[in-house]
């Protein structure tokens, strides 16, 4: 009698750990995106004095217009297909203190691109995301490794999102 109990008690334990991890499994696999994805994780203030928490944090100053802008070199790629909409948008950064050179408005390559790209040198992330939240609302950014000039930190490739 014991060895059937303890069968009995086996398939009793087995059966519970399958429905915990399938309850646990749909309770993740549901609300996980929706937390993960409901807003974007924005810096607070640390009350905590603890020295390992500012090791991740990174010590340049907040970025300002000055900082993020004056003279920061840039270039315009107009990859939308409408005609004089990287001279627009070129015309607008310069306005705002970004350094344009001339030459550096162009008809890229490709056309139709929808959404703006904003790619930038390496460690000027920030200034991406800077340009992005201020002048270039819902533009992706990604990282241009060699993809464009050595002298430009930032490269903005036009999309017809831009048009309006």
């Amino acid at each position: 009698m014991s060895m059937a109990t303890s069968t009995l008690r086996g398939i009793i334990l087995v059966a519970a750990v399958v429905i915990g991890v399938l309850l646990i499994g749909q309770a993740f696999g549901s609300g996980a995106g929706l937390t993960l994805h409901a807003a974007p994780p924005t810096p607070t203030p640390s009350h905590s004095p603890s020295p390992s928490s500012s090791a991740s944090v990174s010590t340049r100053p907040a970025l300002t217009k000055k900082t993020a802008v004056k003279n920061v070199p840039i270039q315009v790629l107009n990859a939308s297909g409408v005609n004089g909409l990287g001279a627009v948008v070129g015309t607008r950064l310069k306005g705002e203190g970004y350094n344009l050179c001339d030459v550096c408005v162009e008809t890229a390559a490709t056309s139709g691109l929808t959404r703006t790209i904003i790619y930038y040198a390496s460690g000027a992330r920030d200034l991406a995301g800077y340009m992005q939240q201020h002048y270039l609302h819902g533009a992706q950014l990604k990282p241009a490794k060699s993809l464009f000039k050595a002298h430009v930190k930032l490269t903005v490739m036009v999309g017809t999102d831009q048009s309006h």
